[in-house]
C-alpha cells in the first residue's frame, strides 16, 4: 500500500523498505518481483533518478539474473 501513496515520504520509506528487503532476502525477493516493480515505475515520478537507480544495483546485485530480466520487464527510469 505504500507504493501506491501519493506522499513522498511514504513512497520513499516505501522504496528504502524494498532496498533493505533486498539485502535481507536477496533472490528470495525475485518472486515478488512482478507485483512489486510496477507500482514503484507507477509513482517513480516522486521519487528523483538517485534514488530508483540505487533500488535497480540492489535488486541486480541481491537477485541476480533472475531480478536483472525481471528490471528489464519491468523498466525502471
Amino acid at each position: 500500500m505504500c507504493l501506491k501513496s501519493k506522499s513522498k515520504d511514504l513512497y520513499f520509506a516505501a522504496i528504502e523498505s524494498l532496498v533493505n528487503a533486498s539485502d535481507n532476502f536477496g533472490p528470495a525477493l525475485n518472486k515478488h518481483l512482478p507485483i512489486l516493480l510496477p507500482l514503484v515505475a507507477k509513482r517513480q515520478d516522486l521519487a528523483n533518478d538517485e534514488r530508483i537507480h540505487r533500488l535497480k544495483d540492489i535488486l541486480c546485485f541481491n537477485g541476480g539474473d533472475e531480478a536483472e530480466q525481471m528490471l528489464q520487464r519491468f523498466p525502471l527510469k
